[in-house]
């Protein structure tokens, strides 16, 4: 599914409404977190179709493998389950794969944002508490270079990990979260300055893994 600029901005708006109307329950139930953190994020692929002098083609296109950044919010809604607000940044390179013509054809860097509203369901009572979290929102594909539209498609996670808490303000958070971007079918992609674009005719995902390791505050 496509998300216009408009969509966009009423899905942030939702997300944050959502969080801000659960907010009093996070402050009654005395536990909100704000985790920054680092990472490493796959890169994932997916198959296009265009068109040339040469006649139809079909190439794929690659996201490389780069690092990731991002700052988590979690709003206590019962002692084990809390509401996420997630945002995640990869910085990465957009490349055209040749297949048997030769290597990646870059073209050019990639933004990739990640803004996700989901549940954590934690468990344990001491300082280890291992946890699982789903979330939804939308990822952005944002190219550095003017030339090419960015594209805002819906997209969903799902991941684990554990929490390392040193006392009730601070700890660790690491873990992994597989994100999943749906690329539609019958829609065009990357378009340019000149009206060309990239083109696929069947669904299917943008498939990304994630390990994350970031400090978690507590109040």
């Amino acid at each position: 599914m496509r998300l216009t600029t408009p969509a966009l901005t009423i899905l942030t708006a939702v997300l944050i409404g959502l969080a801000t109307f659960l907010a009093p329950a996070a402050v009654q139930a005395q536990r909100v977190e704000i985790t920054p953190f680092a990472g490493y994020r796959s890169g994932g692929d997916f198959q296009v179709r265009g068109f040339d002098d040469l006649g139809p083609f079909v190439e794929d296109l690659d996201l490389d493998d780069a690092a990731s950044w991002g700052l988590l919010l979690d709003l206590g809604v019962s002692r084990n389950l809390q509401l996420e607000l997630a945002f995640s940044r990869q910085e990465t390179d957009l490349g055209l794969d040749l297949g048997f013509l030769g290597p990646v054809e870059s073209l050019g860097d990639v933004d990739v944002d990640v803004l996700h509203l989901g549940l954590l369901y934690q468990w344990g009572r001491g300082q280890l508490r291992p946890f699982l979290v789903g979330s939804v929102g939308a990822t952005e594909l944002d190219p550095v270079d003017a030339g090419f539209d960015s594209e805002t498609r819906l997209s969903w996670g799902f991941g684990g990990g554990l929490k390392v808490m040193f006392d009730r303000h601070l700890g660790v958070r690491l873990e992994g979260r597989w994100l999943s971007t749906l690329i539609d079918e019958n829609e065009e992609l990357f378009c340019d300055r000149f009206g060309s674009c990239y083109s696929y005719d069947s669904a299917e995902t943008l498939d990304q893994f994630e390990v994350r390791g970031g400090l978690v505050i507590g109040f």
